[in-house]
C-alpha cells in the first residue's frame, strides 16, 4: 500500500518539484504520479502477492536513489514497536532491495523504520499491506532535513518528531490529490506548513494570481487543475510523547468556504499514527475513499482557473 505519499517535505528551487512529489509519498504507496487528470499513474498497483510477503526497495526520500547499508525494521502497525528482531535487515544491498516472509505473523499491515547513521534521519512509514511486492521504503537525508530548516525558518529539535504527508481522494494505491483541505496532527499545537505554488512549504495558504502554476487551491486561492490542488503538509517539532498513551489521529478536513477558512465537518477523515519517535520523520497520509466519496471532495471553487478577485 504505497503512500505516494507525504511527507512530502522539502527543497531548494532546483529540487523543489521532486520534493513535493516525495512528500506525497508515504507508507504503502509509490510516488510516480504525473500531471494527468487521474492524479495517479502507478504502474505497479497490481504488484500484489497472495503470499504473506512484503517486498520493495529502500530509497532516498528526495533523490529516489537506492540506499545501501541501511538498517530496516518491521514494526507492529498497531503499537509502533518492532514486530520481531529476527525480521530486521541490518544492511541493505547496493540496489536497496529488501523482502520479508511474514508467514507465522498474524498481521495484515506493518510499519517500516529505516535508519542509517551519519547521512540520514530516521524515517518511519506505517500501514504497508502484507502481500505487496514493489514498495518504496523511504529515508530522509540530513541534507533534506537541513533544507526543511532553511525553507521554514524552524530549527528542528532533535528531541521531537517531524510528521509530513498528504491528503488524498482514493486509497494508498489510487492516490488522487485532494485540494483545499486542512491537516491536523492530534495534540500538536504548533503551526502547520503547506506546500504552495512555488513547491515550497509555507505558513500562508493564500495564493496570489489567477492561475498559480502549482497552487494548493486553498482559502482565498485557486489552483489550475485537480492534480495541482494539493494538500501536502508538514508539522515540525511534534512532541513524541503524544503517543505515550496510545496512537493519535492525523485528521484531514475539507474547507467549506473560499473566504473564511472554515472547514466542513461533514467532509473529514482520519488516519492513525501508532507511535512517534525522537528525531524521526514520520510520513502519514489521509484518504477520502471513493466508496464513501464517489466524487472528489475537492470544492469546485478550489480548482477554478478564474482567480480570486472579487470572490470574497
Amino acid at each position: 500500500m504505497r503512500t505516494k505519499t507525504i511527507f512530502i517535505l522539502i527543497l531548494t528551487m532546483l529540487l523543489s518539484t521532486s520534493i513535493v512529489m516525495s512528500v506525497a509519498c508515504g507508507g504503502g504507496d509509490d510516488d510516480d504520479d504525473d500531471s494527468s487528470s487521474s492524479g495517479d499513474d502507478d504502474d505497479d498497483d497490481d504488484a500484489v502477492s497472495t503470499d504473506p510477503v512484503l517486498k520493495g526497495h529502500v530509497r532516498d526520500f528526495q533523490t529516489k536513489t537506492p540506499v545501501q547499508n541501511a538498517k530496516v525494521e518491521v514494526l507492529n502497525d498497531e503499537t509502533g514497536e518492532v514486530l520481531d528482531d529476527a525480521l530486521t535487515i541490518s544492511a541493505t544491498p547496493g540496489d536497496g532491495a529488501v523482502e520479508w516472509d511474514l508467514s507465522g505473523y498474524d498481521v495484515e499491515t506493518v510499519g517500516i523504520r529505516v535508519t542509517k547513521a551519519g547521512e540520514f534521519t530516521d524515517t518511519v512509514q506505517f500501514h504497508f499491506e502484507v502481500g505487496l511486492t514493489d514498495e518504496e521504503f523511504l529515508l530522509v537525508s540530513n541534507a533534506t532535513r537541513d533544507l526543511i530548516e532553511a525553507v521554514t525558518g524552524i530549527l528542528l529539535d532533535t528531541s521531537k518528531s517531524v510528521v509530513a504527508g498528504g491528503i488524498y481522494w482514493g486509497d494508498a494505491v489510487d492516490e488522487n490529490p485532494l485540494g483545499c483541505a486542512v491537516a491536523e496532527v492530534e495534540g500538536f499545537t504548533g503551526e502547520m506548513h503547506y506546500f504552495g505554488p512555488d513547491a515550497l512549504p509555507a505558513l500562508s495558504r493564500d495564493v496570489t494570481g489567477a492561475t498559480p502554476g502549482n497552487g494548493q487551491g486553498t482559502n482565498l486561492a485557486r489552483a489550475t487543475s485537480d492534480n495541482q490542488a494539493l494538500s501536502y503538509y508538514i508539522a515540525a517539532n511534534v512532541d513524541p510523547t503524544l503517543t505515550d498513551d496510545g496512537d493519535i489521529n492525523l485528521n484531514g478536513t475539507v474547507y467549506d468556504d473560499p473566504c473564511n477558512g472554515t472547514a466542513d465537518a461533514a467532509k473529514a477523515e482520519s488516519d492513525v499514527v501508532p507511535k512517534l519517535y525522537v528525531n524521526t520523520v514520520s510520513i502519514a497520509n489521509v484518504y477520502f475513499s471513493k466508496e464513501d466519496y464517489p466524487e472528489s471532495p475537492t470544492p469546485s471553487w478550489c480548482t477554478s482557473t478564474v482567480g480570486n478577485s472579487g470572490a470574497c
